[in-house]
């Protein structure tokens, strides 16, 4: 099972997913005159877990990114999945597929957090953006090398079957 190719690259899916999930990157963060307090200067971070205010040294929280938990949840736990059902490859193959679509979610939730987090600010002196959280750009590449080991182990044993 782990001298598979496949399975070291899900693995690194599992990986990634818990470090976004566990480490709660910071993904942007904007400074400036916010919505919220009618003039007074503050600072929006968005991270990969929630969107938080920073105003005169004390921290307010806003809300939480449910969807992109939930959806990088999805992620970790199909990769999970398909490490364990080496047996069945047509299943792994489908959870590897579905595994796309959950990540192309998250990419675009990512993405209307990031709009969300901007929108609190009337008038930005500052911005930054912090890409620690880009390697889950990678997500789908090693995605898409795990489905190419897992079709070739179906092609091989296909082949083997002939010679029978």
């Amino acid at each position: 099972m782990i001298q598979r190719k496949q399975t070291l690259y899900l693995l690194f899916i599992l990986f990634i997913c818990t470090y976004l999930l566990g480490g709660n990157p910071v993904m942007y963060e904007v400074s400036g005159i916010d919505t919220w307090s009618k003039g007074a200067v503050g600072t929006i971070e968005v991270s990969i877990l929630k969107i938080d205010r920073i105003a005169q040294e004390t921290s307010q929280f806003f809300t939480w990114n449910s969807y992109l938990i939930y959806s990088l949840s999805a992620v970790s736990l199909l990769a999970f999945l398909s490490i364990f059902l080496y047996k069945n490859r047509k299943l792994q193959l489908l959870l590897c597929g579905f595994n796309y679509l959950f990540m192309a979610i998250s990419g675009i939730l990512m993405y209307f957090y990031f709009m969300d987090g901007k929108a609190w600010i009337a008038a930005a002196e500052s911005d930054s953006m912090h890409y620690g959280f880009l390697i889950a750009i990678i997500l789908p590449v090693w995605n898409f090398l795990a489905m190419r080991g897992i079709m070739h182990d179906e092609r091989l044993i296909r082949s083997m079957d002939r010679l029978r």
